[in-house]
């Protein structure tokens, strides 16, 4: 899964002041893994798909929330959503997309991750990430996953 963006990457991480550290070359994908790509500078970043926690929608990007680091993009939501396994992610409130892997738990309002990090359900969704959430608990302890 390729994700691209026209910006230079940032991460919440990193400072204007520090400089960016060389990325490897673009490689062939692995199918669990992403990129995060920026044109411009031609930065990769390959990250696992598992890594993923959540992505949140601010504005004009996407941050895309992983065990390593923060990633911002310049794609709404949307996009990344369609680039992502729906077994595995969920669209659970307008600005939140949640990885099941990492949920530790969940309540009528928010999803608590391994992490500590937590991410909004809304009305609307929680019906459906109920039965999804359920879903996918049943195919990981089946071993399908």
């Amino acid at each position: 899964i390729t994700i691209t963006s026209n910006a230079p990457l940032r991460t919440k991480a990193s400072k204007a002041a520090e400089p960016t550290p060389p990325r490897p070359k673009r490689a062939t994908l692995a199918p669990f893994s992403f990129s995060i790509a920026s044109r411009p500078s031609k930065a990769s970043v390959l990250e696992k798909i598992s890594d993923i926690i959540f992505a949140e929608a601010c504005k004009n990007h996407t941050t895309i929330h992983t065990a390593n680091e923060n990633y911002e993009i310049l794609k709404n939501l949307k996009e990344v959503q369609n680039n992502l396994p729906k077994e595995k992610f969920f669209r659970c409130h307008k600005a939140y997309l949640v990885s099941f892997l990492h949920i530790r738990s969940h309540d009528n309002i928010n999803i608590v991750f391994d992490d500590e990090s937590r991410a909004y359900i809304s009305r609307k969704y929680l019906p459906s990430f109920r039965s999804a959430f359920q879903e996918y608990i049943l195919m990981h302890n089946t071993g399908e996953v």
